[in-house]
Order: C-alpha cells, then structure tokens, then sequence
C-alpha cells in the first residue's frame, strides 16, 4: 500500500494538503441486538450515512467503489477493481480520515493511509460513514471524519451459509463463502473470500505528454495483476446472564500485487506483497437496570508485513527489496451509564505500534520505530423538551510518545474538545449542528522517509483542525404503502492549522512540510424518494472549496489538490417481483494534481448498470461498469479501466427455517 502512495507522490500527486434516524440511511437491515461499545445513533448529534450488506453483498466491486456514491465523499483509485484507491470526507485528506474496522483503527503508524482496495467486502454486515464529528465509541477523532467498517455478528442472524462465485472483464474472478451456525454452545461465524484481476485494460498512452496528441497510441496496462485472498473467523457466547458475552475475532489477509510504471513499461515486474494477522477478545457486560453501568474491555493485537520489490529500479531511484513489518497491541475500555438527566460515556484506549524495515539487497537494517499512545475520551448527551433537544458535550485527550533510529524521542500531548446539537421541531423536522477540534500526528514515512520516495522531516508538527456543521431534513411518507420521502441540506467549514504537504525536488523525490492553513467551505445536498410501486430514487450533491492558506504567494488561494469540487451521484432503483434493476450515475470535477492549480484532473462522468434476479435460495446478478468506456485519470499517469462487465452467482441457505 505504501509503495503505490509513494510512487503516485514521486509524479506530484499528493492525497491531501489540509433519539431519530441518521441523515441518510441508504437501506435498511433487520435490527441485531445492540452491545456495550456499539454507536447508538439515537445519541448520534452527527451526520451519519449508514450502508447495509443488501447495497453490496455479491457484486464484483471493493469498498472504494461502495464509498464513492455517497455524499461528502471523494475516492480515488490508481487503476481497477482492488487497486489502491483512498477516500476524502469533505475535503479533508486520506490521511486525516479514521478508517476502523469493527471501532478499531486501520490507519497504520508507518503509512497512516488505508488502501480502500485491499478490504474484503465478504464479511461485512454495514458501513457507517461519519462526517465531521466522530463519536465518542471511537478512541481518536479524526479531521476529515470517519468510516467504520462492521463485520457480521455470529449470534444475531439466524445460521445459514452463503456461497458466492463471480467473474468478468479483465481477467477478473472472485469466490467467497460465509458460514453462521451454533457448534459447542458457541456463535461462530467463518469467512473466506478469494479475488483475482489482470487488470490488463486496454487505454490511451499520451507518452507522458498532455498537450501532444500526435504522440499517443493505444495501450494495454501492464504489470496490474493483484491476487489476494482474505478470512476471518469470529465466535462468542454469553456467559452465566444475558447480560454478558465474550466474543474472539482473527483476520488473516494475503495480497499480491503488481505495480505498474507511469509510463506504463511492458518490462515491469516490481510488485507488493503484504500479509496482516489481526485478532482480539472482547468482553461486554450489560448493567442489569437505569443507572447501571454498560462496559466493554477489548484486547487488541496485529502484524502487517510488506515486501517491497524493485530490484530493477523501475519505479524508485534505485534497486530496491525491502522488508517492512509492523506490529500493533493494545488495550481498550468503555463504558456508558443511562440516567435520568441523560447518558454518561467514556473511552480509554492504550496502543503499542512499532515499525521496523529491512534492505534485504544490502543485508541491512532500516529504519526502526515506535510510537505509544493513550487516548481517552468522555461524553454526556443530554435530552430536553421530550427528547426532542439532545445536547453533547464531549472531550478528547491524547498522548503519544515516540521513537526512531537516530532521532530524539519525546512526548507529545493533545486536549480536543466537541460539542453537538440536535433538536426535532417535529416528526419529520430534524436539526443538527456540530463543532470539534481534532488533531494528526504525522505519520512515520512522512516523519522518517519512504524508500527512496520521500526524505524525512523529524520536524514536523501535528496537523490540527476544527470543524462545524450545521444542517437540517425533512422526511415524510405512508408506512401502509411503503412510501417515504427525505431530504437534507448540510453546511460545512473547516479549517486546518499546519498542514502537511509534499514538495519534490529535481528528481521527483518528495519531502513533507507544515505550509501553514488550510480552509475548506462545502454543502452537502441529499434526497431520497421511495415509491409503493418499488421504485427508489436517491440523488445527492456535494460542492466543496477547499483553499491553501499558506504564507508562499504562489500557492496562497489555490485549491488544495487531490479533491474534486464537485461530485453529483444518482441511483434509480426499480424491483418487480423477483427482478431488481439499478442504475448509477457519478459525475466529479475541479480536481487539480498539483499545489499550484496546473495540472488538472479528468473529469469523471460514469455510468453503471447492475440487475439483479432472485430465485429462491439462488440470486444472479449482472452488471456493467462505465457504460460510456472511458478511461479516467485521478492519479495522473494511473488509468482506470474502461467499459467492463461481471457476472456474480449465489447460493444462501438459511438453516434457521
């Protein structure tokens, strides 16, 4: 994952420089029983976007692709389906996004990005996307926001199996299988899902050269291929009560892929390959009555390994094979407690992680790291005029402590406070409005350097933001008929203190450095409209301005680069009996690669087609992607594919009947 963000940094493509329903609920899943730890949006003041497995389960696609319809949120991929691709909430960086799975971090300490394309989708029951405020079930906040991941639950659906199998264009071939049952007086549920792709699209090559139409030819990508295969196992039983539950979760992921030149060479062979191990016990305990206290205890541990292979030097400056391992451990704590006035939270997280890297070519070490950091956290949510009125107040506190090779060590520490407002002047009227302040230490390649791709700065300061929001939706319909109706209008301001970003030197190696602010200025638009007949209309509209506040002339005012100004999404949905049809329309423009505003980026305009038919335990699924076949460009010199179909065939059992 680090490589593909370097070796797109190396070209001058930064990732960034700064009690009622949530706002959209894009579906609805049957109601699992709630748990110590879980986010209570009822208590959420926040604008919550919620996707359930239906929206989905059995297509040939990856989460970046799943994200990228909704409102607030810009992703950007480096190729096709499971290429490194990252997200932006309301123009906030990749870096400055929490990605978690099942509450727990997934931005490392060496990279601090999560590649979207290496989630598998298999075992996933929902995701939830937080913009803005982040909630209090979260160890850290984040300035851009959050995304978090869940997982399928053993014990909250009754057993079944399901048995999935898919392929198409582009080499492209995806199996998984998910099993849920009770063995030994133990909830299990097993996971396993396996994706190929040649990713051998065929393109336009403009030789690196823009502005010289005579010099392009037709290509076809090469050294794209990415193998990969996932897993997880969960199992878990309450234990004496109903009150209480111990539950056990490991993750294994094994991936494989190639890394393409920008020049896109036939003779390149430089690849990743990166394996994580993840696993933790949690325990829970529900107070037997008001006033008692709800408590979750979790252990965490994690190991990802990357071998980065260059020996040709066909991306990096020069022949490369490195090692790279990091380790993650530690311990969580929450607890909440329902009174009379409202709800007492609090968070304690305490987080090991080391880095260590290896030149494997010269038989020597590299760099050696270590951060350990506490965060703890307290909220109240307090409830007036009939519930009607939630105030929450709520504090955040970090501190870390690092170490490096050859660099000083010290510690650091942070107070971040958040406040949120919500209040419903009627059934169908809800307001919200939110500030917080939040903070980002730098991550460990942009502290220490990257493979040759980026030169460390050990001086580099912690970014800090502060957002605010304010919104409101309107809702209505005829339950009888199945008929709804919503809609929603948020806007957002952020602004963003000692922003980290890259500058590149002669030879295309980057640096990261504080330039100063940063603001960004947005409105998110929403509708939804649902109708007896089975059809659904969703369309939303995001516009952001996101500005560089920097003390250089030359780049004070311009737009950040890596965001697009505006992004349009429409979906029209219509089900007739055992038949369902989706269209999808994405459109995004204004993004710029470059700090000084003069490489700009494609224009995106997409349209996909998916139909779905269920007969009985069996489903098919057909779907095309980019009808139009266009290949668009959000990395520059990383292509995405044109035109491509997939084919998915299921099988679900449900051994509960």
């Amino acid at each position: 994952m680090v490589a593909w963000v370097c070796a797109c940094l190396q070209v001058g493509v930064q990732a960034g420089e700064p009690r009622v329903l949530p706002d959209l609920v894009v579906t609805a899943s049957p109601a699992a029983p709630t748990r110590p730890g879980d986010v209570l949006l009822e208590e959420a003041t926040g604008h919550v976007t919620r996707i359930a497995r239906p929206r989905f389960e059995d297509r040939v696609t990856d989460l970046g692709q799943v994200l990228a319809t909704q409102a607030g949120v810009q992703v950007r991929r480096t190729g096709g389906i499971g290429s490194f691709s990252t997200a932006t909430l309301r123009g906030a960086s990749a870096q400055q996004v929490q990605v978690l799975l099942d509450g727990l971090p997934l931005n490392g300490v060496y990279g601090g990005i999560v590649n979207l394309g290496e989630i598998p989708l298999g075992q996933v029951r929902d995701v939830s996307i937080y913009r803005g405020t982040v909630p209090i079930q979260f160890a850290r906040g984040g300035i851009g926001g959050a995304v978090d991941i869940r997982t399928l639950r053993p014990g909250d659906t009754a057993p079944h199996t399901e048995v999935s199998a898919g392929g198409g264009s582009f080499g492209t071939l995806r199996g998984a299988l998910l099993h849920l049952g009770r063995y030994a007086g133990l909830d299990t549920l097993f996971s396993a899902e396996a994706f190929h792709t040649d990713n051998d699209f065929s393109f336009t090559n403009d030789r690196g050269t823009a502005f010289n139409p005579t010099d392009d030819f037709p290509d076809r990508r090469h050294n794209a291929a990415i193998d990969q295969v996932g897993a997880l196992f969960k199992t878990g039983r309450t234990l004496g009560t109903e009150e209480a539950r111990l539950d056990g979760l490991v993750t294994f992921l094994q991936r494989r892929e190639g890394l393409p030149t920008r020049d896109n060479s036939p003779f390149a062979r430089a690849s990743l390959r990166t394996q994580n191990v993840d696993g933790q016990l949690r325990w829970t305990l529900r107070g037997a009555g008001e006033g008692d206290w709800d408590t979750a205890l979790r252990l965490f541990a994690g190991r990802r390994a990357e071998r980065y292979d260059d020996r040709d030097s066909q991306i990096g400056l020069a022949p490369q094979l490195t090692d790279d391992t990091t380790w993650r451990y530690g311990l969580q704590g929450y607890a909440e407690r329902l009174t009379a006035a409202g709800t007492w939270s609090g968070n304690l997280q305490l987080t090991r992680e080391t880095y260590r890297s290896r030149d494997v070519l010269r038989g020597r070490r590299g760099l050696e790291a270590g951060r350990t950091s506490v965060d703890a956290g307290a909220q109240f949510a307090w409830f007036g005029l009939d519930e009607r009125l939630l105030l929450s107040p709520a504090v955040r506190g970090l501190w870390l402590d690092e170490t490096a090779t050859g660099e000083p060590g010290g510690a650091q520490a942070w107070i971040t406070p958040q406040l949120g407002l919500r209040f419903d002047p009627s059934a169908g009227a809800h307001l919200r409005a939110n500030a917080a302040y939040y903070v980002r230490p730098p991550a460990f390649f942009e502290r220490f350097g990257d493979r040759g791709f980026v030169v460390g700065n050990p001086r580099l300061r912690a970014e800090t933001g502060t957002n605010v929001d304010l919104g409101g939706r309107l809702e209505g319909g005829d339950a009888a008929r199945r008929a709804s109706w919503r809609l929603g209008l948020t806007g957002f301001y952020s602004d963003v203190e000692d922003l980290i970003a890259f500058v590149y030197d002669a030879r295309g190696v980057g640096r990261a450095v504080n330039i100063g602010r940063a603001e960004i200025l947005g409105l998110e638009a929403e509708t939804q409209v649902r109708l007896a007949s089975g059809t659904r209309v969703g369309l939303n509209l995001t516009w952001q301005d996101a500005r560089n506040r920097t003390p250089v002339a030359a780049f004070d005012g311009k737009r950040l680069p890596g965001r697009y100004r505006t992004t349009l999404n429409l979906e029209l949905e219509q089900s007739i009996r055992r038949l369902r049809l989706t269209y999808r329309l994405h459109y995004a423009e204004g993004l710029f690669y470059d700090r000084p505003n003069l490489l700009p980026a494609d224009t995106v305009l997409r349209h996909d087609l998916a139909l779905r038919l269920d007969l009985g335990s069996w489903r098919l699924l057909l779907q095309v992607d980019n009808l139009s076949d266009e290949n668009f460009q959000q990395f520059n010199g990383y292509p995405t594919p044109g035109r491509a179909w997939y084919a998915t065939l299921s099988y679900h059992s449900n051994q509960g009947e």
